[in-house]
């Protein structure tokens, strides 16, 4: 640790026991205590535990969630509007992280953009073309496009980021003791119901295509690519047990103003660093940079829409991550354990298996590939004059209710079979209580590097 390093962490120290020192002028600091700890101190807690050259970990990454699509689909390729080719892969990465609908999408897919670099009309297919190009394949560069459009496609990804329960298993607190029947008839509320709405939508399509209604199965099958989205979600270990709702119902509450107390830390923190590094004297410049660094941050969340990011996420996101990386023992129906890895752990940045992902990678892939079988069957049904939908649903239910992909959604084994990785203790009274467990602590610092990477990819100080 190098002297400066030294410096900042005694400061952080002594900031953590002067809890009503005085801020910057004019900067109210919310005098709540929670537990012993102020929401100022929970913030500084977690925006500190930043380490350095970390591998970032997220959501199934983009790439990820394209090669189980491809896998599962054998590369089929699909037409998403007149002219625009996807594969089903494509459909699958970019269902529900960037679009919230093959409706949606489609919409957008049909209005005609740019002809070429640089892509510079926001509302069109350029947004498309940002999210295919840039965030999916990573064929082209950012800077092929202009900021209005980077910015479109952009809010409609962090919008849906604040609202993402649709992608985990089980993210409620009733959720625990439900039946896959039962999270599936609830909708978005869940993966399973996610996936349960997407892939009947996609069932309709197919009979449609049987009955020469539509181009054979390309409807059907981008709607399926949507539903695969949630399904291979299913797999990743950090889906599988976080839970999503529950963490903010309970924790939100307690921390009411932990992301407002955040952003002036950081705000702090940016002023201080340029105050040390700037030929300008310490009176003069303080004050201003901090209030140039608070109005850039709140310029730049309200540009892109970044939902503010509350307690229960932050914890959330921790959760999340540490199981990614440590892994969960679930039961896929085949009646032996697996240990399942999540986000980042399947494959890396160049698109290469990883080994402690592999089984969950071609556990995913597998299940995408028997959800498409369905399509086909119900295709065929059609064919042969059998065009009521929901007798043709029914048939390719198995006898308790589900469908074939359903029957393999990971079950979460007891903590007793879990080894070193059991159930995180979430549900403490108070953040001094919830940050002495040494492993909520590690899996806070592995969730902090990675918010660090996303806010210092997004917030560039402004020359004023």
């Amino acid at each position: 640790m190098s002297e400066r390093e030294r410096r900042a962490a005694r400061e952080a120290r002594r900031q953590d026991e002067l809890e009503l020192q005085e801020a910057p002028s004019s900067v109210r600091r919310p005098p709540l205590l929670v537990g012993g700890m102020s929401n100022q101190a929970a913030a500084r807690q977690i925006a500190r535990m930043r380490g350095a050259g970390e591998r970032r970990l997220a959501r199934f990454e983009s790439n990820e969630h394209k090669k189980m699509g491809d896998t599962g689909a054998a590369g089929a390729e699909l037409e998403l509007a007149p002219g625009f080719k996807v594969s089903f892969g494509d459909m699958t990465a970019l269902a529900g992280d960037y679009f919230g609908s093959l409706k949606d999408l489609q919409e957008l897919a049909k209005i005609p953009g740019s002809a070429g670099a640089p892509y510079n009309l926001p509302g069109t297919v350029d947004e498309v073309k940002y999210a295919l190009y840039v965030e999916v394949q990573k064929s082209m560069k950012e800077d092929a496009f202009s900021p209005e459009v980077v910015n479109g496609a952009k809010k409609r990804y962090y919008n849906l980021a604040a609202k993402n329960q649709s992608h985990f298993s089980r993210p409620g607190l009733a959720d625990g003791g439900a039946s896959q029947q039962d999270l599936a008839a609830q909708g978005s509320a869940n993966n399973a119901g996610s996936y349960r709405t997407n892939r009947e939508l996609a069932i309709l399509e197919a009979v449609r295509a049987g009955t020469g209604q539509c181009r054979p199965l390309d409807q059907a099958m981008l709607q399926e690519g949507f539903a695969s989205h949630y399904l291979t979600d299913a797999f990743s270990a950090g889906h599988t047990r976080t839970p999503r709702t529950a963490l903010g119902d309970w924790w939100n509450p307690k921390v009411p103003m932990f992301w407002h107390n955040l952003k002036l830390w950081l705000a702090e923190n940016i002023a201080w660093h340029m105050n040390e590094n700037s030929a300008a004297g310490y009176p003069l410049t303080i004050n201003f940079l901090f209030h140039q660094a608070i109005s850039t941050l709140e310029e730049t969340m309200a540009e892109k829409s970044m939902p503010d990011l509350q307690f229960g996420d932050a914890l959330s996101g921790a959760m999340h991550d540490w199981d990614n990386q440590h892994g969960v023992m679930a039961d896929v129906g085949t009646g032996a354990p697996v240990k399942l890895f999540g986000d980042g752990e399947v494959l890396d940045e160049k698109g290469r298996e990883l080994l402690a992902g592999h089984e969950t990678f071609q556990l995913a892939s597998a299940a995408v590939k028997v959800s498409i079988k369905d399509l086909d069957d119900a295709y065929m049904a059609a064919t042969r004059g059998i065009t009521d939908v929901e007798t043709v649903k029914a048939s390719l239910r198995t006898p308790d209710g589900l469908y074939r992909a359903e029957q393999g959604f990971p079950k979460v084994l007891p903590d007793s079979q879990q080894g070193d990785n059991p159930t995180q203790e979430w549900m403490v009274s108070t953040v001094q209580e919830l940050f002495a467990k040494p492993r909520m602590r590690a899996a806070l610092h592995l969730f902090a590097g990675n918010k660090a990477d996303t806010l210092g990819g997004e917030v560039k100080l402004k020359a004023r």
